[in-house]
């Protein structure tokens, strides 16, 4: 077996370091070797952390067959083999960071370990060509911002998971010279369960082999990973394209009900990135639904960090959205809650607001 793994310090054969003292490796390192130990042993269950985007991250048990069956399911659809190497540059404590060793494991790729950092690609000598990598969409801003991206022609896929996507990143990937792939999915479905391609326009979600679909709940995804495991409810409302494809719209928990109109926060919030970049404002922000005696709920623009002068914003969304989906109001925030994975607690947000 000549598998081999990079650390910060240099590369090793994989057979070399397991049982080896590792001392001088960082937390994240150490933890992708604990990962890698109980796989190579052959241990049968593995305990992942949810994100908790929705609510308290809580702990989730998935037996080796359901992982490897996952992994099996984007190695064949990728082509990945031991030719191949991974770049593992996000946290391998949940589910995404996870199922990239585990996949580099079952391929036999070699694994190139990097801390979890804004740019993906800082300090990685690209002279070792990783063909394969996963990002969050944070590190996917960095990312085509850095040249020697240009050097990875030859790769084979980059995933990009966790959150959505901007429109001006989403469209610094058009046109790359590698495939590169939004992905959709969970802890609770062993990671993405579906494909969108950013390389090129109009794209939208193909599911991987043997997963089924359907949006019969008042078009709330549903999904099932195979024959032998219950249908998975989400609360995600997609359109669904045919069978094997559809279109994400936003979640059901996030849904805004002002006066009797429905708003999907997370498409208006697309249009207003994109005014917010043409404005030079920089920043995150969502949109939430707050109560209000006339509307029953208004949509309310949070926005992390000062600004200045809010009208100016609203005025100039006035402009560009319906009437019925305009923020009534912008509340800036000095600091979003997160989760451990970076990302808004909108909920948990909100309330920590209007606590104060």
């Amino acid at each position: 077996m000549h598998q081999r793994i990079t650390f910060s310090s240099g590369t090793k054969l994989l057979s070399e370091v397991l049982d080896h003292d590792h001392k001088g490796l960082s937390d994240f390192e150490k933890q992708a070797l604990r990962i890698i130990h109980d796989w190579q042993v052959g241990e049968n269950t593995f305990r992942i952390t949810t994100s908790g985007s929705t609510g308290t991250p809580k702990e989730i048990i998935l037996t080796r067959d359901q992982l490897q069956a996952s992994a099996e399911k984007t190695i064949d659809y990728f082509g990945l083999t031991s030719s191949d190497t991974a770049l593992v540059c996000i946290n391998a404590e949940f589910i995404g960071g996870f199922m990239m060793i585990i996949r580099a494991l079952i391929a036999g790729m070699n694994i190139i370990l990097k801390e979890p950092t804004a740019d993906p690609l800082d300090n990685v000598d690209i002279k070792s060509r990783p063909t394969f990598i996963a990002i969050t969409p944070l590190q996917a801003q960095a990312f085509i911002q850095q040249p020697s991206r240009e050097l990875l022609s030859e790769m084979k896929a980059l995933i990009i998971g966790g959150g959505s996507i901007d429109p001006k990143t989403r469209r610094g990937f058009l046109d790359s010279p590698f495939p590169v792939y939004q992905t959709y999915g969970m802890t609770e479905t062993i990671s993405h369960i579906a494909l969108k391609p950013l390389h090129t326009s109009g794209g939208v979600y193909h599911v991987l082999s043997g997963i089924k679909i359907n949006n019969k709940n008042q078009g709330r995804l549903a999904i099932k990973i195979d024959e032998n495991t219950p249908w998975i409810m989400t609360n995600d409302v997609v359109e669904l394209i045919d069978d094997r494809s559809f279109e994400w719209i936003g979640r059901t928990d996030n849904v805004i009900n002002s006066g009797g109109i429905k708003i999907h926060p997370e498409v208006i919030e697309l249009k207003i990135q994109e005014e917010l970049n043409l404005m030079g404002m920089k920043g995150r922000f969502f949109l939430h639904g707050v109560a209000d005696e006339g509307l029953g709920q208004k949509a309310v623009l949070f926005f992390e960090g000062q600004i200045d002068d809010g009208s100016k914003i609203l005025d100039r969304l006035k402009e560009v959205l319906p009437k019925y989906k305009n923020p009534k109001e912008l509340i800036s925030m000095d600091r979003f809650v997160n989760t451990p994975t970076g990302k808004i607690r909108r909920e948990a947000t909100v309330r920590s607001y209007f606590k104060r």
